[in-house]
């Protein structure tokens, strides 16, 4: 029952009124990860990453596996949360327990190793290559206006900037490289409710008051809100503090899991 759908505001009153199914063919399962450029639309679906070429219409023209080899060892740690970069690759996040050794479909040699990572995916060469490496079961990663990355993460802290070739600190197992030297750190020292966070995004519209950009707006899953925090440099890095919540509610269901800003600076 899987599908993908496009929303559309026809009247411009900034609330969709026009649904179209895109995609809800029997071989679309599980697609947490999708990302929109031109007539090309990258979906995730384990152990592929799939991309449809579409027509003017919105219809699928060709449908093909772009990278194949994404592990599915659990399924709430697939890749996911895609996030077009500064330098133009397509930017996804991996969990730790999920193990992957990703290569294009004709490839015969095993593929690029991935867990627990930031990874990146050039959209014309097929290039995959981990951007950063640890946390946890990262679910979003989003650039501050300086081009910098971050990430939220489950279980362990919530919050981390992850610089290129970095190393950070994990829940469970060890970095790819062996003698990389000690792992770094969160940039947060204090704690949201519970331990599941979902999408990440640091806020750089002009809907919201001038105070408003940069700061990080993070979901979280059990206490059904959209948590903040607030950065400020560190040496090369940041440091994030706890700031009130963007929105709390009551309602369960409300489960925010991915945090973006539209084009018309609305969160």
């Amino acid at each position: 029952g899987d599908r993908i759908v496009i929303l559309e505001d026809t009247d411009g009153d900034g609330k969709s009124d026009k649904t179209k199914v895109f995609d809800q063919s029997p071989q679309l399962q599980a697609p947490i990860g999708l990302a929109a450029l031109g007539n090309k639309v990258y979906v995730s679906q384990s152990p592929d990453l799939i991309v449809y070429t579409k027509d003017s219409d919105d219809r699928i023209v060709k449908r093909e596996v772009l990278l194949t080899g994404f592990g599915m060892e659990d399924r709430h740690e697939l890749l996911n949360s895609f996030t077009w970069g500064p330098d133009g690759w397509l930017y996804l996040t991996h969990g730790v327990f999920t193990r992957s050794k990703v290569k294009i479909p004709e490839a015969s040699e095993p593929g690029v190793e991935v867990n627990a990572a930031v990874a990146r995916i050039h959209p014309r060469t097929k290039k995959l290559e981990v951007f950063a490496d640890g946390t946890s079961n990262p679910w979003g990663v989003d650039f501050d206006r300086h081009g910098n990355a971050f990430v939220s993460a489950c279980v362990i802290d919530h919050l981390f900037h992850m610089a290129p070739g970095g190393h950070y600190a994990r829940q469970s197992g060890s970095p790819a490289n062996p003698y990389g030297y000690e792992l770094l750190k969160s940039i947060v020292e204090h704690k949201h409710h519970m331990a599941a966070f979902a999408g990440v995004q640091i806020y750089q519209g002009d809907q919201f008051p001038p105070e408003w950009r940069g700061e990080v707006l993070m979901g979280n899953i059990h206490q059904n809100a959209i948590n903040h925090d607030h950065l400020t440099p560190n040496g090369s890095s940041f440091n994030a503090a706890a700031e009130r919540d963007f929105l709390t509610t009551s309602d369960g269901w409300f489960r925010p899991v991915s945090e973006q800003v539209g084009p018309d600076g609305a969160l």
